[in-house]
């Protein structure tokens, strides 16, 4: 079962537009991982990505490479892990009703929605309490933002208005640490723990920009988080069928909480601003995270 969106390659399928070119060099590049694998003393291990090929970015790229997977998004033949990555804020269900021989779960494959609404919906599920608000009767300020991810389209407002489909309207959140910056708490989720945390500062300005001057790995999670959070947010997770995510969560200057204002399945990481000892004591612990979990 293919894709429509996607075309044909030799080894795997990517998106239709992408030069002839570089579909070849990334057939070339998952060609000599091949025979670096199976030239190796252990077993070849095959993991499926679909139905998109992830990015080099992609954090579930870095992950099978470091832990020694052939990976596709074709999907034929037997596989050891079977990974649901769909670029998409709304996903169609699973479409097949088999693991592929891994014995094992499919990773996030019940994972259908995680719009900002419904995001939402289950915080409060799950934290007792939630973001969002009635914009209609707002008194204080409050972002707007649209209901899909990656959008990074967030304003703030100070005067009360009429509701759009479409997007949220959200307490605006005082996550400042200084004069200059906010921090956003990067929280990775996969199973039942989290391995660690990236705290990521920008300029107040650009709160909603996407990407960040800086960032640090945070290991030891209780300094940042209590208990009883880490527990709500490994709920949320549940709630929403994310076994394995990465939440955006701010910690309020005023009343102390933690909001999540983002579900990412899809992740790109570890961060860019993050230092080279820090991006690979981070993927180790990615990895070890997945065997514990996944028994990957």
């Amino acid at each position: 079962m293919y894709r429509p969106d996607y075309s044909r390659g030799v080894f795997n399928r990517y998106r239709k537009g992408m030069p002839l070119f570089e579909r070849l060099v990334k057939d070339c590049i998952h060609l000599v991982k091949w025979f670096k694998i199976a030239s190796g003393k252990d077993p070849m291990k095959r993991m499926l990505i679909y139905p998109h090929y992830p990015s080099k970015a992609g954090t579930i790229y870095k992950i099978a490479s470091h832990m020694g997977y052939v990976f596709t998004n074709k999907p034929q033949g037997q596989f050891d892990f079977v990974v649901f990555w769909e670029y998409a804020t709304y996903r169609q269900a699973w479409p097949f009703d088999h693991d592929f021989g891994s014995g094992r779960p499919i990773i996030n494959a019940e994972s259908v929605d995680i719009s900002k609404d419904v995001l939402d919906q289950k915080m409060t599920e799950a934290f007792g309490y939630g973001l969002n608000i009635n914009p209609k009767e707002a008194q204080t300020p409050y972002v707007k933002k649209s209901v899909v991810n990656a959008l990074h389209d967030g304003k703030v407002f100070n005067e009360s208005c009429d509701p759009e489909d479409g997007f949220v309207y959200q307490k605006l959140i005082d996550s400042r640490v200084n004069d200059h910056e906010v921090m956003d708490l990067r929280v990775v989720v996969i199973g039942k723990q989290i391995p660690h945390l990236y705290k990521v500062y920008r300029a107040i300005d650009d709160r909603f920009v996407g990407t960040a001057p800086k960032a640090v790995l945070q290991v030891n999670v209780d300094e940042e988080l209590s208990k009883p959070e880490q527990e709500n947010l490994i709920s949320l997770a549940r709630i929403m069928h994310l076994d394995y995510t990465e939440f955006d969560v701010l910690r309020d200057a005023g009343d102390k909480k933690i909001y999540v204002v983002d579900a990412n399945n899809t992740s790109h990481g570890p961060p860019p601003k993050l230092t080279k000892a820090e991006k690979s004591l981070a993927l180790d612990n990615l990895c070890q995270a997945f065997r514990e979990e996944f028994k990957a």
